[in-house]
């Protein structure tokens, strides 16, 4: 498709291939090329999605599937605002820092929460997965994170939340790192694990596992709300 240089933290530079579409070069420069950015400016940047709830960040991190997508949508229906979706950049006074205006959606989350697609773009032609702007509803100034939250599911009808503690603290954002290679890449590990470390230290973790079948949106977000609010 192209190939891509990201140099002083401050440059790309795009060479596509003959015939490469714009669209699909787009996905590129707003996911792995910012995220080298990010990295190249001294930043701890995790693989997530942040929320803004009464004036402080939420983040929710885990593997693809997991659902972080439909809570972010479901939080941004019910009158929320979005930080950043999948690259989630935080400074060293642990603000996260806004990203791109969109959230990406596939078919079946869309279909979910009952959001129309037909009038909103593909983020690469023939992917079923769609660019949703959010308008008035991003958030554009950096806030402090207040919570961060590891979405699982387990086999339980129920959900259940607990605190990470110790070394898992460390574990769990060093796990959700945007693009671990890039950090062994540009020989940045020792500022990476301090970057973990600290903010592992000082900000409240949760393990948070949903039911594997039936999302249950409504009590997990419920459920969300009061975590961040008991920490408030």
């Amino acid at each position: 498709m192209a190939r891509f240089k990201v140099s002083n933290g401050s440059k790309i530079v795009v060479d596509p291939e003959p015939d490469s579409d714009t669209a699909s070069m787009r996905v590129y420069l707003l996911g792995s090329c910012l995220g080298a950015m990010l990295f190249q400016r001294g930043l701890l940047v995790l693989h997530g999605n942040a929320i803004e709830i009464d004036g402080k960040c939420m983040i929710c991190v885990g593997p693809s599937g997991v659902g972080k997508s439909t809570l972010t949508a479901a939080f941004l229906q019910r009158g929320f605002r979005v930080l950043a979706d999948d690259v989630v950049p935080i400074d060293p006074s642990r603000n996260a820092i806004p990203g791109y205006p969109r959230i990406k959606l596939w078919q079946d989350v869309a279909d979910k929460l009952g959001i129309e697609t037909k009038k909103l773009d593909e983020i690469r032609p023939g992917m079923k997965k769609y660019n949703y702007p959010l308008g008035t509803a991003f958030c554009d100034k950096p806030i402090p994170v207040g919570m961060i939250c590891l979405l699982s599911p387990h086999a339980k009808d129920t959900i259940e939340v607990t605190r990470v503690q110790g070394m898992d603290r460390f574990s769990a954002l060093y796990g959700n790192t945007y693009r671990q290679q890039f950090v062994e890449g540009m020989g940045l590990q020792s500022a990476h694990l301090r970057q973990c470390g600290e903010l592992g230290a000082r900000t409240s973790i949760l393990r948070v596992s949903r039911p594997t079948s039936g999302f249950r949106i409504e009590a997990l977000m419920q459920c969300l709300l009061e975590a961040m609010r008991e920490i408030a």
